[in-house]
């Protein structure tokens, strides 16, 4: 049987949700609601927060002034001021006591109280002590922490594995990550491509590399702008236009686009001309640029917007729902 899968939607200033056929499975009556984790969904009515069911039933009552998704069991939510835990059944199961907490990520999550980051397993005890001025999920095996005013990462044991010296937040994927060096480092080895001008040597502290593990080069190239890699590909930005490179820095797809997207089953979105479209991954445009904004496609749909109305698209391009009003 083939699986259904929810998508939110806004008619008339109310939120619900359809299908992957444009069919309304829960009706648009809430002030606001987040996608579906874990088989419950955020949802808000009346001013505060609860969780709804895919019939679009409460089964957590709406008494959270804020929340976040599930994960691993477990949902952040928020009364007055302060943060805490519940489980899948509106259980508390962390005292609301935090400025904030986060959805878990690996098995670990990040929590913030008294102007310091911890992090947390699943019996919601310490593992990683408060000493980060700022904190991140973790992302295979390994999280980005601020310390001393500067960005490295950690394992899961509190581990700093790769010091800090970066100068913005970044998240490994597939192996690799995209930072900002200091001009030091790029006084080593780094290169620049050859399209780029002298002028782009002056500005060296707003280049972007990319990093393994190790905290190694993953290859002697800088960009003026990268994203992060998904599946196999990563967006950089050369002389004002984008493009998408492979995991060897091998340009696969020419700087040809004003902005761009990650990769996303297949497709990613490209503006050009201020309207948004998307390519496949030889880069040919599949869904002509047409719309005001685009976002990835998820379980075979993607949420596009044309002159504020709020639609969703199929791969093909096609409207399988959109807003009425």
């Amino acid at each position: 049987m083939e699986k259904t899968y929810l998508f939110p939607i806004r008619e008339n200033g109310k939120y619900g949700f359809i299908d992957q056929y444009g069919y309304n499975r829960i009706t648009a009556e809430f002030d606001m609601v987040q996608s579906f984790s874990e088989g419950l969904a955020p949802a808000k009515k009346d001013g505060k927060w609860g969780f709804i069911k895919e019939n679009g039933v409460y089964v957590i009552p709406n008494e959270y002034d804020d929340v976040r998704e599930f994960s691993d069991g477990f949902a952040p939510i928020k009364k007055g001021l302060n943060w805490g835990y519940i489980d899948n059944n509106g259980n508390i199961v962390m005292e609301l006591k935090y400025d904030f907490t986060y959805p878990f990520s690996e098995g670990i999550a990040r929590v913030k109280g008294k102007g310091k980051w911890i992090y947390i397993n699943k019996s919601f005890e310490r593992i990683i002590e408060e000493r980060f001025e700022n904190a991140f999920d973790f992302y295979e095996g390994m999280a980005c922490v601020k310390i001393k005013g500067e960005y490295g990462f950690i394992n899961k044991a509190g581990v700093v594995v790769i010091e800090p010296e970066f100068k913005y937040p970044s998240v490994f994927s597939e192996g690799l990550t995209n930072v900002k060096l200091h001009e030091k480092m790029y006084m080593n080895s780094l290169s620049l491509r050859k399209s780029q001008t002298s002028s782009a040597i002056t500005m060296f502290e707003w280049m972007t590399g990319f990093i393994n593990k190790s905290g190694k080069k993953a290859f002697d190239i800088l960009f003026e702008e990268a994203g992060k890699f998904s599946e196999g590909f990563a967006e950089f930005r050369e002389n004002g236009k984008h493009g998408f490179i492979d995991k060897n820095g091998e340009t696969i797809i020419n700087a040809q686009f004003d902005e761009a997207r990650q990769f996303s089953e297949g497709f990613a979105q490209v503006e050009i001309d201020k309207k948004w479209g998307y390519i496949d991954t030889s880069g040919k445009i599949v869904i002509s640029p047409q719309y005001d904004r685009a976002y990835d496609f998820k379980n075979g749909l993607a949420k596009v917007i044309t002159d504020g109305k709020l639609k969703y698209i199929d791969k093909d391009g096609r409207v399988v729902w959109t807003e009425s009003t």
